[in-house]
Parts: C-alpha cells; sequence; structure tokens
C-alpha cells in the first residue's frame, strides 16, 4: 500500500499579485500621488494629527510632505521617541527639550548641537 502524499501550495504563490490587482492597489483615489499633490488638504493634516495624538510613533509612516511642525509637536507629546522621525529641519530646541523631558532615551535622536542643552 502507497502512502499518499499531500499536495501542499507554496505560500509565496497565495500572495502574489496579477499585474491588474497591483495598478489599481497603488493608484491613487483622488487621481494624485505625492509627487503631484501641490498642499497637503486639511483633512490629510488633521487625520494626520489625530494619528499621532493616539501614538507619536505612526509619524514613522506620515509621508513627509505632510510632517508639519505641529503634527511633529503632537508626536512628541505622546511619545518622545518620536522625535526619531522628525525631519531635522524641524527639530527646534524647544521640541528636542519636550521629547527628552517625555522620554529620557530621545536623547539619541536630539541632533549633537541641541545635545548641550541636556548636560
Amino acid at each position: 500500500m502507497a502512502k499518499s502524499r499531500k499536495k501542499t501550495i507554496p505560500t509565496e504563490s497565495l500572495f502574489r499579485k496579477t499585474k491588474a490587482e497591483t495598478k489599481v492597489s497603488t493608484a491613487s483615489s483622488v487621481g494624485e500621488t505625492p509627487e503631484t499633490c501641490s498642499m497637503p488638504n486639511d483633512t490629510q493634516l488633521k487625520i494626520c494629527l489625530v494619528a499621532v495624538e493616539n501614538c507619536g510613533l505612526v509619524l514613522k509612516f506620515i509621508p513627509r510632505h505632510l510632517k508639519t511642525y505641529e503634527i511633529c509637536l503632537a508626536a512628541v507629546k505622546s511619545h518622545g521617541c518620536a522625535l526619531r522621525y522628525v525631519p531635522h529641519e524641524l527639530k527646534t530646541e524647544e521640541l528636542c527639550m519636550l521629547a527628552v523631558k517625555q522620554n529620557a532615551y530621545a536623547l539619541s535622536s536630539t541632533p549633537f548641537a541641541r545635545r548641550s542643552l541636556f548636560l
């Protein structure tokens, strides 16, 4: 009596997308990509603000063109280590001080010029 072998389906074949599915998933619902979008609208900014107020580390997933000082400030207030995802030009003394007060590990994300504030 021969043993029957179960046929296994490779898992990578389960997750492959067809070309049509890939095109649909990468298309924007409003027809604009971040590169062609001239200005972020208020709805996008409000959504980002609510997200970072709930968990500051969400700042990691927000596109760079939507990272305003207000959004970065809310993220750092929520979680000090979110300073890691703040663009360098937005890292002010106030923001760095707030981040380190909230979480001492944020000191590793502060620019060297600003670290003298904490010594």
